[in-house]
């Protein structure tokens, strides 16, 4: 279900039109895409120094630990499914 929302700007009134599903989606992604970051910048710092960030900061294998890098996984297969969902779409012409 779309909301629509009137805004005023600058003595203007612009209409948005939102779909809730598709903002919330939007956000999942970011958090995702953010986790990737945070889970390949660590792989880095594993691989050329071997320090491991997570480890040092939640303990080697704690649960907390464990739930980073399981969050980290999970966003991977996120952002690769939702890469491969936008290649999919057919292009409007």
């Amino acid at each position: 279900m779309s909301k629509v929302w009137v805004v005023k700007n600058q003595g203007s009134f612009y209409l948005y039109c939102v779909n809730k599903k598709e903002v919330v989606m939007k956000y999942v992604t970011l958090i995702a895409f953010i986790l990737l970051i945070v889970g390949g910048l660590n792989w880095g710092l594993v691989g050329f120094f071997g320090f491991d960030l997570v480890a040092s900061l939640f303990g080697v294998m704690s649960p907390l630990s464990r739930v980073v890098y399981d969050l980290v996984g999970l966003s991977t297969i996120w952002v690769a499914f939702d890469l491969l969902k936008d290649q999919t779409k057919p292009i409007n012409r």
